[in-house]
């Protein structure tokens, strides 16, 4: 554990914290590009399976919709591997330029509890206001130093005879990347849009 006993020893605990940051970029760049690879290698396999999958679902839906008769009296069928079935959904559907004019007539007819409002305070305009504003709102104003560390990576990267490397402050955010990697996975995988027209295929509960 370093020991910071006077000034001095701040100089060396710069140093050191810049060289952890530069060796952390590096292997950020490396993971990057390798998770970069990987996706590239697994997307189109997953992709093409993805399709053939939706291929053959889309070809099942066409069959029972021509034998919707078959499910007049009982709403799902069971094979050995698996179940089919109709699930009767209710939704409002509301194209984006009439939801205003919508609004506007709910509220007009008396059915505002048909409409959800939703308010939020705008920090960056509180920020103007006065303090005894502010109080009378019950909003208190929090003033707080926050320290920062800022070693001269581009002094150390020179330093370690990496000039040519392209230097930034430790910022690695593994939730950033999770979610980097659930968004590709989400746009390289075909789902079932939830919103089709067409019935959807799921169990009901009653066989």
């Amino acid at each position: 554990m370093l020991s910071v006993r006077e000034w001095a020893d701040i100089e060396g605990a710069l140093e050191e914290i810049g060289m952890l940051d530069l060796e952390i970029s590096e292997l950020s760049s490396a993971l990057g590009r390798k998770l970069y690879d990987l996706l590239g290698e697994y997307s189109g396999a997953i992709s093409e399976l993805g399709a053939r999958r939706t291929s053959i679902e889309s070809t099942v839906q066409l069959f029972c919709l021509v034998n919707k008769s078959e499910f007049a009296k009982k709403r799902s069928r069971r094979f050995q591997y698996g179940r089919i079935a109709f699930r009767t959904a209710e939704r409002i559907e509301i194209p984006d330029e009439l939801q205003a004019a919508a609004a506007a007539t709910l509220k007009k007819l008396g059915f505002s509890e048909c409409i959800e409002t939703r308010e939020r305070l705008d920090k960056g305009a509180l920020k103007r206001l006065s303090d005894a504003d502010l109080a009378r709102c019950g909003i208190k104003r929090l003033r707080e130093d926050h320290f920062r560390v800022e070693p001269d990576l581009n002094l150390i990267s020179q330093k370690l005879g990496k000039r040519d490397l392209e230097v930034r402050p430790f910022a690695f955010d593994i939730e950033k990347l999770a979610r980097l990697l659930t968004k590709n996975d989400e746009n390289d995988c075909p789902r079932q849009d939830e919103n089709a027209s067409t019935p959807e295929f799921a169990g009901d509960g009653a066989d």
